[in-house]
């Protein structure tokens, strides 16, 4: 046997592991995703609903880049802190850590939705509430402390494995980074930047669809972030990309001042201020003035209440 051939072997079967973990994250999330937005079926409320041979193509190669990406980002981590690269414990970490944390973020956006339409913001609720957020997030307390029970079963269960497998099989410290990471995170983080900026070209649907999901909402939410150089706001990596990136008051959806030479919102040029025009009369109502009815509708989803 060659000196090489076990570290290839240990290679090749960690990157079914890693395949089967992203397909893994993958199922769970998009279930989740189609339960409760409706995301490929439709449905009450949903209006952009991912549902053409197309659109579904186009969602799947960006989730599939932006999730592959994260898989990958976060085995490169581990093994860079890991002392003992070739043995189970870099794979045990992934599971634990990355996929158990993606799993604890999926279940509190899903529960805390649950409660809260995703249309309406928690400050909004915490006005509606008397100004607490914390009397808001209550109403879910017994599904809070039910969660709380399942993670400390999950963590002593996760122990319990660790100390199993460390003593069945005793870690050997060394191993090497697989070289293939680098060039592959390499080639992962431009293909999702490359799809992140065309999507809201190619696809409303898809584009809307995919912000529904982890991956590709942190990614883009981190690429605006970092290319709002002016702080206002907004990036170049956006649905409405900031035109003026070094100019703070010129950005989407800007007040636009009028007759101070600047476009603000770049929509239009800049305003022109026109004379008020003259005012109606006021049409007086004589006799018996009708009654007012105002009708206040709100329509909530049938899956949340």
């Amino acid at each position: 046997m060659k000196p090489d051939s076990t570290f290839q072997k240990l290679a090749r079967s960690r990157k079914v592991l890693l395949a089967l973990f992203a397909i893994g994250l993958a199922l769970v999330e998009l279930q989740l995703a189609d339960r409760k937005y409706g995301l490929f079926t439709g449905g009450f409320g949903q209006s952009q609903a991912v549902d053409s041979l197309f659109e579904r193509l186009l969602f799947l190669a960006g989730y599939a880049s932006s999730l592959i990406l994260f898989v990958l980002l976060a085995w490169w981590v581990i093994l860079r802190f890991s002392r003992a690269r070739s043995s189970w414990v870099p794979t045990y970490n992934l599971f634990i850590f990355a996929g158990g944390g993606f799993i604890l973020l999926l279940t509190a956006q899903y529960q805390l939705h649950s409660y809260f339409s995703d249309a309406v913001s928690f400050q909004l609720m915490a006005n509606l509430g008397g100004g607490s957020l914390a009397d808001a997030i209550l109403f879910a307390a017994n599904e809070v402390a039910i969660g709380l029970v399942v993670l400390f079963v999950a963590g002593l269960s996760g122990w319990m494995i660790f100390r199993f497998l460390h003593k069945r099989y005793p870690p050997a410290l060394g191993g090497i980074v697989e070289p293939y990471l680098g060039r592959s995170l390499i080639g992962l983080l431009m293909l999702t930047l490359l799809l992140v900026i065309n999507m809201p070209g190619w696809s409303a649907d898809s584009h809307n669809g995919l912000n529904r999901t982890l991956a590709w909402k942190s990614f883009t939410t981190m690429a605006d972030k970092l290319t709002d150089f002016d702080g206002d706001g907004y990036g170049l990596i956006a649905r409405m990309p900031d035109d003026a990136p070094f100019d703070a008051k010129r950005h989407p959806l800007a007040l636009d001042i009028p007759g101070n030479g600047i476009d603000e919102d770049g929509f239009g040029g800049d305003l022109i201020l026109l004379p008020p025009s003259d005012v109606a009369p006021k049409t007086l109502i004589t006799g018996n003035k009708p009654n007012l009815i105002i009708i206040v509708m709100e329509s909530v989803r049938y899956d949340v209440i």
